[in-house]
């Protein structure tokens, strides 16, 4: 293109890029009405015209330039990001196709055609379209791109197509020998598809002679490559060659905690070992006889002479060397290496690296917990004449100044018995340095606090120090004001070193309000994590714990402002927007919940992301992520967070909105999402991929109860979705009936049917609501769905609008459906708590919402068959008597408008109630005397209450306001 039409065009990609598309359009009729025939500026308009939702104007400006074909690049690229946003790419490939025809060498255009079907994940055409690069264009990218594509035509290849699988790899590997055999090999990534393709045949003795041979020199990352032998080692089996390996690996790099990983597993596998044992429920079987002390004696709560004071570092150093010199001497076995494998060989190895190292790497010791973990897991001897409980607090000591410590050493707790746990604590607070005011002095002597503190957690250990959760969480707090100068000078993106002080303290208030289930615990966890939110704006763990104290409290208003704070982006609208998205609706909190909807719905419908970095991996011959990319692209496909929203979303949209049936059918006219939400679901192939791994846990009994209440969450969702699309589903098959033709209403019967028995799930467990844990998900919706009639009402909806479009008079039906009406129309439990009484005024008003737009659309259907009389004149004779259907219909009219009202009662005197209790509830037991601290925690607390109240007040404002909707909308209905 000539410097002047890309002078002309500047101004109109100026704009767009701005995002000021109403300009980009004036620039583009401006260029145009000079250049009639300027085709990229045309496309440009349309582009504009797409980003102002006027989609039917740009597609008709797409497809008149597409007809006269325009082979100049800006053209080109214009239209692919049409297509783009379009959600077309398959259009791309059209484009380029037709382009490639008209100039079948043009190296630039098969290479677009190439990424155009990249977009597709249209394999077989990617290597077609490189072979015809390469065959016009020898270049060795082109001939990798073609390979690629044939690797990932075997790797996509149906798991039953064992076949095709085993003749695409075995096609890749023939292209790649022959390129070998030419010595035309020249860069990293070339090997490296090479040894993709091996391991994808599971050839790996073919990749470690390849890592042997020449063209491991063209590998530039040595760390690849003894990851690789690894690997491949583990992979064939050969358990001692890697054990040995692992071993010379550990000696180079002391430090990579994976070796040491892959050493045990090995050494273990070479023995024959068994699995751990595991009696189910978690816990690690202790045998005495197998753990020995220093002095060869079973382990008990007298193992030393002083239990009160750690082992003094003369005393350690002498047992450390002693082991060290019997570990030295000559091995049982001889001279021919037969015990060069094993636990005695690996504990060996173990404790000479840690003489070494010299403390400088926590590596070592911690390896040689783990193998003793390992060792009484599998209920074997242990080799050495060490102490477990000395080596535990041994690390403690020497490692307790740094953040990992407590991750490191938690999962080796197991080999502290419970008699033991007393003396752990006591010598681990022997490591503790406090000054006269008793707190830390140092950040260093902080840490060692925190872990500590963390270890106490651990074992619940409040009571043992005589302290209740309340004492403690205050004192904790003490502690996160006295060491808050250690952050100062600290970025608001850094997160503070004390943070942990105000996050144990928020469990110990949470474990409080979950054993008495008085809401005030749960206040003053707010407070104390408004305060940390006030002094380290960054610190996600306190954003988290507020939204899921927020929802707890029925507040989504607040835990939606949090929510925001989090600013999530890419994949994390997948992995963590659950923890608001499926509440904040169900609260009350529609337009907050329209907008956190729309920013997770643009996420999943933007595939530019994956698909971008799919092709900027083809360019720049990264092909061991291609794989990896397009696994991501299908796990976002199949995710069911990505589902549960765009059901909500439009269930919302229909529900909440419309106060007259016109408007419900104008919504569902103009919504782009139907589509996408009504395709058909692959159940099977629903991921779950929410993160509730983020907080904290603390023990093995809270991991295992997170894991249990994971899993029962996760059934219950996939349950409550079904629930979910089958309503929206009924709901749009009634709207899209304009009038019912012969056979339509036999569909609503069977949508009917499957409301009745998704009512009825065979699962008892699906009506339970989990262990509440803070590190743990939100109870599921569902069993509050369940425990009311609301999927029988609407069932029984669909039943009798079927029965009086068909010309039946459905009494029986009628009375059904007006008990229900009653029932749910009773009040909630006198007990029940904030979230409980607005999600099932929320879950009531929804119910109202999807009644109101079924009869609305019976109504139109039926409506226009009455015979009316003109306006303005008075007819002769008496009025047309009232049919017994009608007066059905009415009937029911009149008691889904009762719901209504009775719902909006429901939600004034719940917002009423709840405001009123927020404002006075008084800060307890957190005050601590102090006139600065009190004032702090004060603040922090009066803005905690008027986040509730505005949340409540706010809740309930949206919840009348759509029921007053919806009584206008369904008074309409009346006959």
């Amino acid at each position: 293109m000539s410097s002047v039409s890309e002078r002309r065009l500047r101004p109109i990609y100026d704009s767009l890029d701005c995002g000021n598309s109403k300009k980009a359009l004036q620039e583009a009729d401006r260029l145009l009405k000079k250049q009639p025939n300027f085709a990229c500026a045309k496309v440009l308009r349309a582009l504009a015209l797409l980003r102002l939702e006027r989609h039917d104007e740009s597609r008709k400006i797409v497809e008149a330039v597409v007809a006269e074909l325009p082979t100049d690049e800006n053209s080109l690229q214009a239209l692919t990001i049409c297509y783009k946003e379009l959600h077309e790419p398959e259009k791309i490939c059209e484009l380029y196709e037709a382009v490639v025809k008209k100039e079948p060498t043009n190296e630039e255009f098969l290479s677009h055609l190439f990424m155009a079907y990249v977009r597709v994940l249209n394999y077989k055409k990617q290597q077609q379209t490189a072979m015809a690069l390469y065959k016009a264009y020898p270049k060795n990218p082109y001939y990798f791109w073609a390979v690629m594509s044939v690797l990932m035509q075997g790797m996509d290849a149906d798991e039953t197509s064992l076949m095709s699988r085993s003749v695409a790899l075995q096609l890749a590997e023939r292209l790649l020998l022959k390129m070998v055999s030419q010595n035309k090999l020249e860069v990293e990534a070339e090997v490296q598809l090479y040894l993709i393709v091996l391991e994808k045949q599971e050839n790996y003795e073919g990749a470690l002679n390849l890592l042997n041979g020449k063209l491991a020199n063209l590998l530039r990352a040595p760390n690849l490559i003894k990851e690789k032998r690894a690997m491949y080692l583990q992979k064939l089996g050969r358990w001692k060659e890697l054990t040995l390996f692992t071993q010379e690996l550990i000696r180079q790099d002391p430090s990579q905690w994976s070796y040491y990983e892959t050493h045990l597993e090995a050494m273990f596998a070479e023995i024959g070992c068994p699995a751990p044992v595991d009696n189910g429920d978690g816990a690690i079987p202790v045998s005495n006889e197998n753990h020995t002390s220093t002095n060869n004696e079973p382990v008990n709560s007298n193992h030393t002479d002083k239990p009160d004071e750690p082992p003094a570092d003369g005393q350690v150093e002498n047992s450390e060397q002693k082991a060290a010199e019997g570990l030295t001497a000559p091995a049982e076995g001889g001279a021919d290496g037969a015990d060069a494998v094993g636990p005695a060989a690996t504990a060996r190895f173990l404790l000479q690296l840690r003489v070494a190292v010299d403390g400088r790497e926590r590596a070592p010791l911690l390896a040689q917990l783990r193998l003793a973990l390992a060792l009484r897991q599998r209920r074997l001897p242990q080799p050495l004449p060490i102490d477990d409980l000395e080596e535990v607090v041994r690390f403690i000591r020497c490692y307790g100044d740094r953040p990992c410590c407590f991750s490191d050493v938690e999962p080796v707790l197991a080999l502290v018995s419970g008699d033991q746990v007393s003396t752990l604590l006591e010598l681990s607070h022997d490591t503790v340095e406090l000054n006269d005011r008793g707190v830390p002095f140092s950040p260093a002597a902080m840490q060692r606090h925190l872990t500590w503190l963390q270890l106490c957690q651990h074992y619940s250990d409040s009571g043992r120090l005589g302290q209740t959760r309340l004492e403690r969480a205050a004192e904790l707090r003490r502690f996160h004001l006295a060491t808050a100068h250690f952050s100062e000078g600290l970025l608001d993106t850094e997160l503070r070193p004390n943070d942990h002080y105000l996050t144990l303290a928020v469990y110990c208030l949470y474990d409080e309000w979950r054993a008495t289930r008085q809401t005030n615990h749960l206040l003053d966890a707010l407070a104390l994590l408004q305060c940390g939110m006030d002094s380290s704006p960054s610190n996600f763990y306190f954003k988290l714990a507020a939204i899921h104290i927020y929802h707890l409290l029925g507040a989504a208003g607040a835990a939606y402002t949090v929510y925001n704070t989090l600013d999530l982006k890419s994949i994390q609208l997948d992995t963590l927007s659950y923890v608001s998205s499926r509440h904040v609706a169900a609260q009350g909190q529609l337009a907050a919940a329209q907008l956190v909807f729309n920013t997770v719905l643009k996420f999943f419908n933007n595939v530019k992301d994956t698909t971008d970095c799919l092709i900027a991996a083809y360019k720049v011959g990264s092909f061991q992520q291609i794989p990896e990319f397009i696994e991501l692209k299908r796990r976002l496909a199949h995710s069911a967070n990505y589902l549960l929203t765009l059901t909500d979303c439009i269930l919302l949209d229909l529900t909440s909105v419309a106060s007259q049936h016109a408007q419900t059918l104008e919504l569902l006219r103009y919504s782009s999402l139907c589509a996408a939400a009504l395709s058909p679901v692959q159940w099977d192939q629903l991921r779950d991929n929410r993160d509730v791994a983020v907080l904290p846990a603390f023990s093995d009994t809270e991991r295992r109860q997170r894991d249990a209440a994971t899993a029962l969450s996760w059934s219950q969702d996939l349950h409550l979705l079904r629930a979910r699309q089958l309503t929206l589903r009924a709901l749009v098959t009634v709207l899209r009936l304009a009038p019912p033709q012969n056979g339509d209403m036999e569909q609503v019967r069977q949508l009917a049917a499957q409301l009745a028995e998704a009512a009825r799930p065979a699962d008892p467990a699906l009506l339970e609501d989990g262990t509440l844990q803070l590190s743990g998900p939100l109870p599921s919706r569902l069993p509050r769905l369940l425990r009311r009639p609301h999927l029988p009402l609407l069932s029984r909806l669909l039943e009798t609008a079927a029965d009086l479009v068909a010309g039946q008079t459905p009494t029986q039906a009628v009375n059904e459906l007006l008990t229900l009406c009653e029932r749910l129309a009773e009040r909630p439990p006198a007990d029940a708590g904030p979230a409980e009484l607005f999600e099932e005024a929320a879950l009531l008003t929804e119910t109202v919402g999807v009644a109101a737009a079924v009869w609305g659309a019976l109504h139109s259907w039926t409506a226009p068959t009455r015979p009316t009389g003109k306006r303005g004149k008075k007819k002769k004779g008496a009025a047309p008597a009232v049919t017994e259907s009608e007066c059905l219909h009415n009937r029911v009219v009149n008691a889904l408008v009762a719901l209504a009202q009775s719902t909006s009662r429901l939600v004034e005197e719940t917002g009423a109630s709840l405001t009123e209790q927020s404002a006075a509830q008084q800060l307890g037991h957190l005050s601590l005397g102090a006139t600065a601290q009190e004032g702090t925690l004060r603040d922090a607390a009066d803005a905690v209450r008027r986040q509730l109240e505005n949340s409540y007040r706010s809740s309930q404002r949206e919840l009348a306001k759509v029921l007053q909707y919806k009584v206008e909308y369904l008074t309409a209905c009346l006959l």
